[in-house]
Parts: C-alpha cells; structure tokens; sequence
C-alpha cells in the first residue's frame, strides 16, 4: 500500500517501481508485474497505475510489447560488462555507439570535510571540480560530477577546451600514471532538480538514478 501523503499516488507509484528496478529487484529485460497485478499490490486503482507507467515509459525506463507486457528496457550501460574498471567513453565505444563529454565546468576549490575524507586530504587541501554532460548518439545521458586531488593530477591541464569530449580514465592513466583496479557504487533513485533537468534536457522531477562512485 502507498502512503497517504501530498504527493499523487501515480508518483509514489512511479518512485516505488524506480526504486525496485535501482534495488535490482527488477533487472534489464525483467518483465515487471501487470496493472491488474499492481494495483492489486499498491491498493490503487489502474488509472493510476497506467499514468505511472506511461511515465516510466516516456522517461525510457520502461518498454512495452504488444501482447507481452511492459518490461525494464535494457540500457546501453548494461549491454557491456567490463572485466576491468574504465570511464564512460572507453566502455561505451566498445559496444559501437558514439560517445560524446561536454565539459560544463571545471573549478578550483578547497576540500570540505567529507571531501577531505574520501580524498584522504587535509580540509582546505587544493581539489579539481569536474562537471560534465555525457552522451550517447548525441542524447543527453547523464551528469557527471567528479572530485579529484589537485597534487596528484599537476602535470594535466584542466581547462574546458583540453577536457572536452576526453576519457577522464585514460587521461589519468596516460597522464598521470593513475590506474584504479576497482571501485565501490551506491545507487539511489532520485527525482531530477533544477540544473540537472535544464543539463539532461528532460522535465524537472523526473526519476533517475543517482550512482555514487
């Protein structure tokens, strides 16, 4: 059952279904329960649970086939499995799409206290702010958002220009002899905010997936 709160049960449903996909509760390709099914389970009516999905299936979550049902659509991301940790280009050229980074900013600033934690660093230590829009065939993907060690990275230029449609990965490993071997992901469903809407070019609260790595 939905709670009974401010927000319509169409997006509380529409949440509930994100989350279980980023819980892997339903995974790529997993057909998910039918309306009569979910509205059954959710206590809502199908109106509501149709008006949830649809939305699913405008934002690309969600795909339907005739005379089969609706099914978690099987992203780009999780056509390729890597044996060894790589960037977003480097893992999305392999599988024959066309990837693209535009650098939205690069900044200078002084690490905060859990800035200083993750980085091992004193507070205040020098720390790159990257960010960037990723994308594939020209269509917006995902924002990037990257935190790195201005002492370790002193020999690459990080300006917009030398940054622009670069592998960060292969940059540190070319340039700075910087090799990760593996890394650690938490991934919450999210509502989009405001800059990250007007980045990704979709409407403002629409569900993604906010991965932290």
């Amino acid at each position: 059952m939905l709670e009974k709160s401010y927000k319509p049960l169409y997006k509380q449903l529409k949440e509930k279904i994100l989350q279980d996909i980023s819980d892997q509760i339903y995974r790529p390709g997993d057909k998910i329960p039918s309306q009569n099914e979910l509205a059954k389970l959710y206590e809502v009516s199908r109106v509501t649970v149709k008006q949830a999905l649809n939305e699913l299936i405008y934002s690309g979550i969600l795909s339907t086939q005739k005379g089969k049902g609706t099914f978690v659509k099987d992203l780009p991301f999780n056509k390729y499995t890597n044996n060894r940790l790589e960037g977003f280009t480097e893992s999305i050229e392999k599988i024959g799409y066309k990837a693209y980074t535009k650098v939205v900013d690069v900044t200078a600033i002084e690490a905060n206290k859990y800035l200083a934690t993750k980085l091992q660093v004193e507070i205040g230590h020098p720390i790159i702010l990257l960010k960037r829009i990723r994308m594939i065939n020209g269509v917006p993907m995902s924002l990037d958002i990257s935190y790195l060690n201005k002492s370790m990275i002193s020999n690459i230029e990080f300006t917009k220009e030398f940054l622009e449609n670069k592998s960060l990965y292969r940059l540190l490993r070319e340039k700075a002899n910087i090799k990760f071997s593996y890394a650690e992901e938490k991934i919450n469903a999210v509502l989009s905010d405001v800059e990250t809407s007007e980045l990704l070019k979709i409407s403002k609260g629409e569900p993604i997936l906010f991965i932290k790595r």
